[in-house]
């Protein structure tokens, strides 16, 4: 009886070393589990940021695009309307010379 007693022991004992093996081993994997999980979150943030980066630098760009169209567009209105006032005043001129030639000499 007591050499059952000793044998039914050692198989708890061994039992019990057995899960304790295996409780080690669930951590660890749990622990690799977790790092890679962080890596692959790390990656997909990294990512998200550079397609974030890359698309505030293409609207920056089409900003600049834009506002050189807009810039360009208002330069060249204010040229035209120059050169309108300026032939105004040219035709205007030739009026005003002929009134001050009337007044001036009778």
């Amino acid at each position: 009886m007591e050499a059952q007693g000793e044998n039914l022991l050692q198989k708890l004992v061994d039992h019990e070393q057995s899960l304790a093996a295996k409780v080690e081993e669930a951590e660890s994997e749990a622990e690799s589990i977790v790092a890679e999980a962080r890596d692959k979150a790390k990656a997909i943030v990294e990512k998200a940021r550079a397609a974030a980066d890359e698309s505030a630098a293409e609207t920056r760009a089409e900003t600049e695009r834009e506002s050189e169209a807009i810039r360009e567009q208002v330069v060249s209105t204010a040229r035209a309307e120059a050169a309108a006032i300026e032939q105004q005043a040219k035709n205007r001129r030739d009026v005003a010379v002929d009134l001050v030639t009337e007044r001036v000499l009778p």
